[in-house]
């Protein structure tokens, strides 16, 4: 896979979790893999599953240029486009529902600060977690521009 990478001079690969050979985790193995050979390109995976696991596996390196999207949950070809620009860009995108399992498992967890957050902290958590930018995060929460900074 890399040597094709490394032929198309690709900035982004998108895949699913579960792949040939053995229909496992082939997916988040290989965006490991990449973080070390290829630390620019991006990764998106695409899954079915919702689960917290293959999240934290996809992230535990950072979550800078990654991205992981449920395929049940994809709108229209522009949420796909979005994703695809921010995750080119550096930035990462995480579906709401794995934001919503990321943070009712650190919740469970014993050393979690999640637990301390406000209601209104952990809402600015998911919206970062979804790539948006300070200003749009600032917009959706109706903050004026005297309460926030640009980044």
């Amino acid at each position: 896979m890399t040597r094709l990478i490394d032929e198309q001079r690709a900035d982004l690969l998108i895949t699913d979790i579960r792949m040939p050979p053995s229909g496992q985790d082939e997916g988040i193995r290989l965006a490991a893999s990449l973080r070390n050979s290829h630390p620019a390109l991006g990764v998106i995976v695409f899954s079915t599953y919702a689960d917290v696991a293959y999240a934290l596996r996809l992230f535990e390196s950072g979550s800078d240029s990654r991205g992981y999207l449920l395929k049940d949950r994809i709108r229209d070809r522009a949420q796909v486009l979005d994703a695809v620009q921010a995750v080119a860009d550096g930035g990462s995108v995480i579906d709401l529902k794995i934001v919503e399992g990321l943070v009712r498992s650190s919740l469970h967890g014993r050393r979690s600060s999640l637990g301390d957050l406000t209601p209104r902290e952990l809402e600015t958590l998911a919206l970062v977690a979804e790539g948006y930018s300070n200003a749009a995060i600032a917009e959706s929460l109706v903050l004026t521009s005297g309460r926030w900074r640009s980044t």
